[in-house]
C-alpha cells in the first residue's frame, strides 16, 4: 500500500479514533487502527465489539491495500505538523510515514486475529447533526455512572412518529427530551439502549455535520450514526429500561418561574460551599412572589438567597433537593428563565424552559426526604 494524505486530514481523523481504541483488549490486536486505501479514499477504523469508528479522508493512491497498525498512530495526532504532505507507505517491514524532515515506522499487527467491522445498515431516519449533539448533551446528564446498573448508565432511543425520543435516568432524576426525525421508510428495529458515555462522544464528534443519520439492520445488529465523513456503531446495552410514563406527573400544586442564570449563580454557591450530602431547600412564598434557597446544617456554613420570582403561584410549601442534581437540570435546561411545576414536598418536579415546546427538555428529579 502506497498513497499521499495532508497532515490535517490524518490527525482529524486519528483524535476521534484514540478514545476509541479498547484499553485492555483481550487481543492486543483489537488495539489496533485498520487502514483500507481504495480509489481516491484512505478509511480509517478502530474499536472493539461494543462500539467503533470509521472515518474517510481524501487521499492520492498509488497502490490500495489494506493493514493493521499498532494503535500508538493515534499519539501522532496533536503533533503532526500543521499541513504537510504525508507519505505512506506499508510492506513487509511495517508502515512508514514520512513528513517533511521526520520519518516514523510503525509495526504492523495481524488482521487476521480480529473480528471483521459490522456491516453498516441503510439508515431509518436523519436528523441535524446540531440539534442531535445539543439533545444528546442534556439527557445524558441524568444517566448512572454504576456500571453494575448498565441500564441505568444508558440513554434510551425510541422512535415515535416523525421524532426520536431520549431518555435517561439514574431512579434520582430523569431527562427526556424529543428530536424531529426525517424517515426514510426503514424500520427502526425497536429502541435501543447506548451507553450515555460513548453516545455523548460520538454526537460531540458529529456536532458540526449538517446531516448526521441513524440506522440499524435488526434487534441484535449495531446502531450506527454516521455523518458525511464519520460512522461509529454501537453495541445496545442489553436490559429493560424503566417505563417513564407513570412517573411524568400531570397536576400540579405550585409553579415557580425564575432567572436560570440567577438559579445556577445560587446553586453553584451552595455546590461549591455547602456540606456534602446535605440537601438544599426552596421555600415558595406566593403571597411575597419570592423564592428563599437555604442550605447548610448547624456546625457547617449555611447560605440564604432570595430570588425574585417572575411568575409564583399555588400553595406555599419548602421542598428539598440534591443540590448537584438540581445544578445539573438547571444548566441543561438553559435559556432565560426556568420553569419549576411542583406536585408536593414529597414528590418529583418537573422542569423546563419557561414557554418550552413539545420538543424541549424535560427534567424530572426526585425531592430528599429532609428533618431540619
Amino acid at each position: 500500500m502506497k498513497l499521499s494524505i495532508r497532515s490535517r486530514d490524518l490527525a482529524n481523523a486519528l483524535r476521534p479514533l484514540g478514545p476509541r481504541l479498547p484499553k485492555k483488549p483481550p487481543n492486543p490486536n483489537m488495539a489496533g487502527i485498520r487502514l483500507h486505501a481504495a480509489g481516491d479514499t484512505l478509511t480509517l477504523a478502530a474499536g472493539d465489539l461494543e462500539v467503533t469508528g470509521r472515518i474517510r479522508i481524501p487521499a492520492v493512491i498509488q497502490q490500495e491495500g489494506s493493514a493493521l497498525l499498532a494503535g500508538g498512530l493515534t499519539d501522532f495526532a496533536g503533533v503532526l505538523p500543521a499541513d504537510d504532505e504525508v507519505v505512506l507507505v506499508v510492506d513487509d517491514d511495517g508502515a512508514h510515514l514520512d513528513i517533511g524532515t521526520t520519518q516514523i515506522h510503525l509495526p504492523l499487527l495481524d488482521e487476521a486475529e480480529i473480528p471483521a467491522l459490522p456491516d453498516l445498515p441503510a439508515p431509518y431516519g436523519r436528523l441535524s447533526g446540531r440539534d442531535f449533539a445539543q439533545a444528546v448533551k442534556q439527557v445524558a446528564v441524568a444517566a448512572g455512572t454504576d456500571d453494575a446498573l448498565p441500564v441505568l448508565t444508558s440513554v434510551h432511543l425510541e422512535t415515535a412518529g416523525r421524532y426520536l425520543q431520549m431518555a435517561a435516568t439514574d431512579r434520582y432524576r430523569v431527562a427526556f427530551r424529543k428530536l424531529p426525525l426525517a424517515r426514510t421508510g426503514r424500520r427502526s428495529n425497536g429502541p435501543q439502549l447506548i451507553a450515555a458515555k460513548d453516545l455523548k462522544r460520538t454526537a460531540h464528534d458529529l456536532k458540526d455535520d449538517e446531516e448526521v443519520t441513524l440506522g440499524r439492520q435488526s434487534t441484535t445488529e449495531p446502531l450506527a450514526i454516521a455523518g458525511a465523513e464519520r460512522t461509529f456503531t454501537h453495541q445496545e446495552i442489553e436490559g429493560k429500561f424503566p417505563t417513564l410514563g407513570p412517573m411524568l406527573p400531570t397536576a400540579f400544586a405550585a409553579r415557580l418561574i425564575v432567572d436560570s442564570k440567577a438559579l445556577t449563580r445560587v446553586l453553584t454557591r451552595i455546590k461549591t460551599v455547602g456540606e456534602r450530602n446535605v440537601p438544599l431547600h426552596m421555600d415558595l412564598d406566593p403571597g411575597r412572589k419570592e423564592l428563599r434557597v437555604r442550605s447548610g446544617t448547624d456546625g457547617w456554613a449555611k447560605t440564604v438567597d432570595r430570588l425574585d420570582a417572575h411568575r409564583l403561584t399555588g400553595e406555599a410549601m419548602t421542598v428539598s433537593f440534591n443540590p448537584r442534581f438540581l445544578l445539573d437540570g438547571v444548566r441543561a435546561i438553559g435559556g432565560k428563565q426556568l420553569q419549576v411545576n411542583f406536585v408536593s414536598p414529597h414528590k418529583p418536579a418537573l422542569l423546563h424552559a419557561a414557554g418550552a415546546t413539545a420538543t424541549d427538555l424535560r427534567y424530572l428529579i426526585m425531592p430528599v426526604r429532609w428533618r431540619e
